[in-house]
């Protein structure tokens, strides 16, 4: 059962979690729900459990209550719905905000506009015309307001969506993890649905039948898959340039340590050149690469730009202090300076990655602002992702990140060493059959 905990506007001060925390208050400090209230909070509702003691698993169920915000013309709009044709259009009117603690605003947030966006009572108008039974249609319709106006009468399709959710139950009566969600099957059956049987048989029959031809692939999903494959095959396009290849092996074989280590290897000291053929070599696989660096940060220098270029061959600090004759603290220094400048809390290696990556998915080759916060976002959520993948598994290796993830196995290198950095993982024995620890 769901309840959605409808305000009709609210503080204007009170952001998602504000609002669920008050409800939850409210749960908590009352002697009848208090009980029956479910230890975890939810990702957005708040959950009582009914006949949670008894040992029959057939009489417990339970109630998702759902804060949430609706204008204050909402009921006006809902009454004058049902006078009015259905149409996409017109339920949108209806719709509500609802919270979301996963949401990066979830607790600073005080627009609604800004809320994650619902429609629950729209989702059921729809339903009902899907049902296609002229008079049942309109009884099921002024169901979904009134609590009292239960309508006992079952159409052909809530009964087929019965018996599917029933199947849904036992095929995964041992696998609960990857089981279909109600709202899924609902929709699934819906829209299969051609309408007018009057046989359960036959409705059943027709809704299976048609049931495959409205499953569609997440096409944002596919989308980012085929970005995240088409930034692995420019980067080693680009790890394959002559002046990439050349800089590599001026490296290979020489031992370089986090120390002051310039002076040890001034045989590899780059020339101007090499700096210059970088550049456009960078340009060539990267079109926009500088110019989203200079956007954020007009000011940033030739030699800023040359050393996020380094950045991007996935070279180490002590490398690039090698290579640009220069002490290790120096390139320290310059990269923290790089964060501050940028605006940035992630290291300079992810985020000139995370850039490049960016620009693979702008058909113009320009960053935008929205493209830009969305890589840092996105930064930061790997980061605990990372995280959990460790408590979950200590001995989980970067690539097995990577795929759990979907990001780069460079991705994952870049932010499990900022992890260590800022003590918050640690790495306990060899690359090979050692672990991870969370320290923090």
């Amino acid at each position: 059962m769901d309840l959605a905990y409808r305000l009709s506007e609210k503080n204007p001060w009170w952001t998602q979690k504000d609002l669920k925390d008050k409800v939850g208050a409210r749960l908590k400090g009352s002697d009848r729900y208090a009980p029956m209230l479910k230890r975890e909070e939810g990702r957005r509702c708040w959950t009582l459990l009914y006949r949670d003691n008894t040992d029959n698993p057939k009489e417990k169920y339970h109630m998702d209550i759902l804060p949430s915000v609706a204008d204050s013309k909402y009921a006006e709009r809902m009454t004058r719905l049902f006078s009015e044709s259905f149409s996409e259009q017109t339920v949108d009117q209806i719709s509500i905000r609802i919270t979301d603690k996963e949401s990066d605003d979830y607790a600073t947030a005080t627009q609604i506009e800004k809320w994650l966006k619902s429609n629950p009572d729209g989702y059921a108008l729809w339903f009902a015309t899907r049902c296609i039974e002229d008079a049942s249609v309109k009884l099921l319709a002024e169901a979904v307001v009134p609590i009292e106006k239960y309508n006992k009468d079952k159409t052909v399709l809530q009964r087929i969506v019965q018996i599917l959710k029933r199947h849904r139950d036992m095929m995964f009566s041992n696998d609960k993890e990857n089981e279909p969600i109600s709202i899924i099957i609902t929709t699934l059956a819906a829209r299969a649905y051609k309408g007018g049987e009057q046989d359960l048989v036959d409705g059943l029959v027709n809704v299976v039948n048609n049931l495959e031809k409205n499953i569609t692939k997440n096409d944002k999903e596919t989308a980012m898959v085929q970005q995240r494959e088409e930034a692995e095959r420019r980067r080693e396009a680009f790890l394959k340039e002559p002046i990439c290849q050349h800089i590599n092996e001026l490296l290979h074989g020489r031992h370089i340590t986090t120390r002051d280590t310039w002076f040890k290897h001034e045989a590899i000291a780059l020339k101007e050149e090499d700096y210059k053929q970088l550049k456009e070599a960078v340009e060539r696989h990267y079109a926009g690469f500088d110019n989203a660096l200079l956007s954020r940060c007009p000011s940033l220098r030739h030699s800023d730009l040359a050393l996020c270029h380094l950045h991007l061959m996935g070279l180490g600090e002590g490398e690039i202090a090698a290579l640009r004759s220069r002490t290790y603290s120096g390139i320290k220094k310059q990269n923290e300076s790089l964060q501050e400048k940028l605006g940035v809390k992630e290291s300079l290696a992810e985020l000139v990655l995370r850039v490049a990556e960016g620009l693979v998915g702008s058909p113009d080759g320009v960053l935008s602002e929205v493209a830009w916060d969305e890589t840092q976002r996105h930064s930061q959520k790997s980061s605990q992702k990372i995280v959990d993948l460790i408590k979950e598994r200590p001995e989980i290796t970067t690539a097995e990140m990577a795929e759990r993830i979907g990001v780069s196995r460079r991705s994952i290198v870049n932010i499990t060493n900022r992890l260590r950095e800022e003590g918050v993982i640690r790495r306990v024995g060899p690359d090979k059959g050692g672990r991870w620890e969370v320290i923090g």
